[in-house]
């Protein structure tokens, strides 16, 4: 039965933690990072007690969090007797005991610089990591080494436009990493570096070991117990782990693929430390994998790969001790949790949990979803579909249809219990979480179906979603509704452009402006639009045509703005024009701007206000 009262805005997005980078120290603890919503969104390091539970170790006044790139990643990583962290607010490295009274020393003071995805090199007590300084001539990334002793800083390798994490070889004699240059971004082509260190640390022989000879995307390299080289690339199709070097040959071996199962081992890499496969005794290995929405854990081995769970769509943030395995997952019936594998037994516990705000979860459907390719000679024409998530209300025929756009834009939505979902399909509404062309999780292949086409394809996967369901009879075609942010909200301006399918729109921190985005975003997605649209010079043409606020003429439907005014990715001012020429036009638009918000909004409190503005404001147009 649906619930009596509709979940409200303070429920849907009250105390939904998420958990991140799981690592287990030489005893078998485990750690990992949490934000705390309670705490006004802090992200917190947190230890794991049998018979406890999670015990918080990052005291009051800090917030773990890498902003390297933006969107950061990985921030801390353990020692022996203590952890070192990267501080939020002045983006340095910090230590501190393992204890949960100890107070953080700062480690470095490079007021210029953030630091991130720490790697600690015990033969020489020091940490390996990314840095990224900012200056006034631009800002420049490396892999550095960072003294434990006294907090200096050393160049290990420079000369690309980004680095990804560094791994370093147990016997601390190996270091990989996989670094690219623009126009490219990380999901498109990387370069995997293999390189000897002698004892001093110094890089004695640096090779160039893939990405040179094809484009390929390559991510996660690490070591396993046989000090071999292993990392995930898509250079056949879906992102699969390959063994890059074999320790026991004198030459250089070609690379082997670790598997023939289907799926992909990675998500799209926007930040740094995804963890995807961990390494157990006498070459085995446990790999968390995605395909069409569904999550696979499997144990691989010799013999027979065996799965490991059943009941999850999303797994991710691998880390393990003896036989326990240690993960994030979450499920269409459960938030994110921490869980404990057995190996021996398989049998799964939870270790942590935010609580359930509700008893009767929508569950999604897994759609295919036909394109009509109708123009001959269409680049496109040789995808049959484009896929999605749909989510129906009980009691309701035909409802009004909410369609809900994922940021990247190259990244993907997972069938998982999100309460704020959840809130929509209890008021009435049906959603459709649209995996567009271009999204992650369905190969290689699909993912380059974006390039060149952000503004057309996008907007055509989402034409033909209205069409197919209506079809069907699932939904109200006249009644239809589109919401996304950051990318997604971009999508959801340009897809009123000469369209009067959609009833009211939400743009949350949105880009409206293709040339304002160009000349203003940050660094590590500054070329990104050279491969969503095409070269700025080149190409102003497509800018000016796929640009809504260059269309704003051409657009007749009510719209809605939330937008965070410390969002160093879209600039809050074209946001603020976009929906001050649709009121200069006489078209209903709303704009809400929040002080205290980047690029995503991480207070509650602020979310439940986005989500209560956001339905009065459909309301006036169902």
């Amino acid at each position: 039965m649906q619930p009596s009262r509709p979940l409200s805005a303070a429920q849907a997005c009250a105390s939904q933690k998420q958990y991140s980078q799981l690592a287990c120290d030489r005893a078998g603890q485990l750690y990992w990072l949490e934000s705390q919503p309670e705490h006004q969104g802090r992200i917190a390091l947190c230890w794991y007690q049998p018979g406890k539970g999670p015990q918080t170790l990052t005291p009051a006044g800090f917030s773990v969090r890498s902003r390297v790139h933006e969107y950061g990643g990985a921030c801390w990583c353990l020692l022996d007797q203590a952890l070192v962290f990267v501080n939020n607010d002045d983006q340095q490295l910090w230590t501190q005991p393992l204890a949960t009274d100890s107070k953080p020393q700062q480690l470095t003071d490079q007021p210029r610089s953030r630091f991130a995805a720490p790697v600690w090199d015990s033969h020489r007590n020091r940490l390996l990591a990314v840095q990224e300084v900012h200056q006034e001539s631009g800002v420049e990334n490396q892999l550095v080494a960072i003294s434990l002793t006294d907090g200096s800083v050393s160049i290990v390798h420079h000369g690309h436009d980004f680095y990804g994490q560094p791994a370093l070889s147990d016997d601390g004699q190996q270091l990989s990493w996989v670094s690219w240059d623009h126009p490219h971004q990380p999901w498109t082509e990387t370069l995997l570096y293999h390189a000897r260190l002698d004892n001093r640390g110094q890089l004695t022989t640096v090779q160039l070991i893939a990405g040179q000879q094809q484009a390929e995307s390559i991510t996660q390299p690490h070591f396993d117990p046989q000090q071999q080289l292993i990392a995930i690339s898509d250079r056949n199709g879906d992102w699969q782990p390959w063994r890059f070097t074999d320790t026991t040959q004198a030459a250089l071996q070609p690379a082997q693929p670790l598997t023939e199962q289907p799926g992909e081992y990675s998500p799209a890499p926007w930040q740094l430390g995804n963890s995807n496969l961990r390494w157990l005794a006498a070459g085995r290995w446990v790999g968390a994998s995605h395909r069409q929405g569904q999550a696979q854990l499997t144990l691989h081995s010799e013999s027979q790969p065996q799965p490991l769970a059943h009941d999850f769509s999303q797994i991710s943030e691998l880390a393990h001790h003896g036989n326990n395995l240690y993960a994030v997952a979450a499920s269409p019936t459960a938030l994110p949790q921490v869980v404990q594998f057995n190996l021996s037994n398989g049998q799964c516990n939870t270790l942590a949990q935010s609580p359930l705000p509700l008893s009767n979860p929508t569950l999604p459907v897994a759609l295919e979803i036909p394109l009509p390719h109708t123009q001959p000679g269409n680049p496109l024409s040789n995808q049959p579909c484009c896929y999605g998530y749909f989510y129906s209300p009980t009691d309701s025929q035909q409802p009004p249809l909410l369609i809900t756009l994922h940021g990247g834009p190259t990244a993907t939505s997972y069938p998982v219990l999100k309460p704020a979902l959840q809130f929509w399909t209890d008021h009435g509404f049906a959603v459709l979480e649209l995996n567009y062309r271009g999204s992650t999780g369905y190969g290689r292949d699909y993912r380059l179906l974006l390039q060149h086409n952000w503004g057309i394809s996008d907007i055509e996967d989402a034409n033909a979603a209205i069409d197919w369901l209506a079809d069907q009879g699932r939904i109200d075609p006249q009644r239809v509704f589109i919401r996304g942010g950051s990318a997604g909200g971009y999508t959801s301006l340009a897809a009123l452009v000469n369209n009067p399918r959609y009833r009211a729109a939400a743009c949350h921190y949105g880009i409206s402006d293709l040339n304002l985005l160009a000349r203003h975003t940050h660094k590590f997605e500054s070329r990104y639009l050279d491969w969503l649209i095409g070269d700025v010079q080149q190409h102003q043409d497509r800018y000016q045509a796929r640009s809504p606020l260059n269309n704003i003429e051409q657009i007749n439907t009510p719209v809605i703005f939330f937008q965070g005014l410390q969002d160093n990715v879209v600039p809050p001012e074209q946001t603020e024009q976009m929906a001050r020429s649709l009121q200069q036009r006489g078209i209903n638009s709303e704009y809400h701007s929040f002080e205290n918000e980047g690029h995503g909004f991480r207070q509650p409190q602020n979310q439940q206000q986005v989500l209560e503005w956001e339905l009065a404001f459909y309301q006036q147009y169902l």
